[in-house]
């Protein structure tokens, strides 16, 4: 019994951790720490910019409706300049412009292609988010009523 109480007393044979492995322990936590913090921004700002091109895309097709709603000789490039997108949607989309354009078809039957897009950007140097919404009306003529 007595080498026993020679080991406790000489502290030679502890179960503890020591420093070094202390430090490696902190490091290594402190990289895993980093790096899930860096990927949870990731994927922060994935979800930021799906949710945008969700509302973009929604906006984009309530347009379309609308404009298609019209009669089909009132839907010119003149008219289409004054339409607007609403004052709430830049809360949500950040500095949106929205562009309409029309073509006429020169073959028959008579039609128009309307080309809708909304662009944003996040910040001034951010590069442009776009959506882009295509759609097709055709004359029915006045007994198509």
């Amino acid at each position: 019994m007595g080498s026993f109480e020679t080991n406790i007393r000489s502290g030679s044979n502890r179960g503890g951790f020591t420093l070094v492995e202390l430090i490696v322990a902190g490091v290594l936590l402190a990289m895993t720490m980093t790096l899930s913090v860096q990927m949870l921004s990731s994927v922060a700002q994935q979800r930021r910019q799906a949710r945008q091109r969700q509302i973009a895309t929604a906006e984009a097709a309530n347009l379309m409706e609308r404009i298609t709603a019209q009669p089909y000789a009132s839907i010119t490039q003149d008219a289409l300049q004054s339409w607007k997108l609403p004052d709430e949607l830049d809360r949500r989309l950040p500095n949106a412009e929205l562009e309409i354009t029309t073509e006429e078809t020169t073959q028959p039957p008579a039609g128009k292609r309307i080309h809708v897009t909304i662009s944003w950007r996040n910040s001034k140097d951010a590069p442009a988010f776009t959506i882009g919404l295509t759609g097709w009306m055709f004359d029915q003529g006045e007994d198509a009523k």
